[in-house]
Parts: C-alpha cells; sequence; structure tokens
C-alpha cells in the first residue's frame, strides 16, 4: 500500500512538472509573438525616423529626382538634398541621367554657395559628366562659368595659352574629334576648373565659355 501511495507521488510529481514546463513553454511562444511584433513596430519607426531627418530616404530612383527638382525649384537644399544628388549619380543612365545633370545644373547656377559647401566638406570635385554636358549649350556654359566664378567653386589654376599656330581650338570633349566651340589667341588666359593631371583640362574663358584645351597649350602664368 504505501509502495501504491509512493508510486501515486512520484507520477503526480511528474504530471505537475510537465504541465509547468508546458505553460512556460506557451508563454515564451507568445512572448516571442510579442516581441516580434514590438521590432516590427520599431523598425517602422526607424524607417519614419530616418525619412523625417532626411527626406530623400527610402524613395524610387524617380521619385528622388523628383523631389530634388523640387527642392532645388522652390530653394528648399540642404546637406541631406547635396548628399542624395551626389548618392544617386552611379545610378542613372538614359532620361534619368539627364534629368540628375539638368538638377546638377540648376544647383550650379541657383545654389552654388551651398554646394561649395558641401563639396568642400566630402572633399570632392563638381560632377564632369554636368560640366562636360553643357559645353554644347552656350547660355548653359555661360550661366555655369559665371556662377563658377562668383562663388569661387573648383577654382583651379588660370593658365595662359600658347601655341605654334598662334592660337588654340576650344573642343566640346577631351580629344580633336569633337566640334570646336571657338579659337582662342595666345595670351589670353583661361581659367582651369578641375585640378587634375588629364591631358586635357576643361577651362573658362575670358567670355565665360566653358570647353576642352589640351594641356600642352597651357602655360604658367609667370
Amino acid at each position: 500500500m504505501e509502495k501504491n501511495i509512493e508510486m501515486f507521488r512520484i507520477i503526480t510529481l511528474i504530471i505537475l512538472i510537465s504541465f509547468n514546463f508546458s505553460c512556460k513553454n506557451n508563454k515564451n511562444t507568445d512572448y516571442s509573438k510579442e516581441s516580434i511584433t514590438i521590432i516590427k513596430d520599431n523598425e517602422e519607426k526607424t524607417s519614419q525616423a530616418k525619412s523625417t531627418i532626411n527626406p530623400y530616404f527610402g524613395l524610387s530612383k524617380f521619385d528622388l529626382l523628383t523631389k530634388l527638382e523640387k527642392d532645388i525649384d522652390n530653394k528648399k537644399t540642404s546637406y541631406n538634398f547635396y548628399r542624395a544628388l551626389d548618392s544617386i549619380n552611379d545610378f542613372v543612365d538614359g532620361a534619368d541621367s539627364e534629368y540628375y545633370i539638368e538638377i546638377y545644373a540648376k544647383a550650379l547656377i541657383n545654389d552654388c554657395a551651398k554646394l561649395k559647401k558641401y563639396l568642400e566638406k566630402e572633399n570632392i570635385d563638381i560632377d564632369i559628366n554636368t560640366i562636360s554636358f553643357f559645353t554644347k549649350s552656350e547660355s548653359y556654359s555661360k550661366n555655369i562659368s559665371k556662377s563658377i566664378k562668383k562663388c569661387g567653386i573648383q577654382k583651379g589654376e588660370n593658365k595662359i595659352i600658347q601655341d605654334t599656330d598662334g592660337f588654340v581650338n576650344l573642343r566640346e570633349g577631351p580629344n580633336s574629334n569633337f566640334d570646336i566651340i571657338k579659337k582662342i589667341n595666345n595670351g589670353e588666359m583661361v581659367q582651369c576648373i578641375f585640378r587634375n593631371n588629364n591631358k586635357w583640362k576643361i577651362v573658362i574663358t575670358s567670355d565665360n565659355l566653358i570647353g576642352y584645351i589640351h594641356s600642352s597649350r597651357l602655360k604658367p602664368i609667370k
């Protein structure tokens, strides 16, 4: 009889332990579901917070370009604006690439001081593709060059033209196959925009045209 009672106690104890363990597991499962909900809520809040801090966060390529254009037109630029403009450069092509270049040109012409501040802080150059694109447009070329001169952005060395022919050709691109914008006579001064060692330099002329001249035709001012 005593053995039966002892056996009953052991079985009861086992049942109680199993029940307690099962309850804990159920509690942990519920807690895990609650945790997942909290994590998702926090992720959404984090995303919303990033969007509030940086309004360009999470936008598609086209939506980002659209917002950038709207902000430059409304003069609502900031460090985040230029960081977004700079970061999208490597991801645009075709029509989007031209859209990007137009926005960048507007920044150069209408918001040069802030663009300069961003470039200097990040220690990077003006986008060369934008400059090159508008060598074919005299009106844009002049507006960009005037803005560059006015705010002192990307200021390179001043050089003197010197060639055995008595002049050099200012071209639309970095080789002799590109169309000639104008001829520049010996002794005239031009301002180099990019401080690089390329054979062809992008320069601004005295009458505010932008184009390419071979570096061998550019001499230091004595």
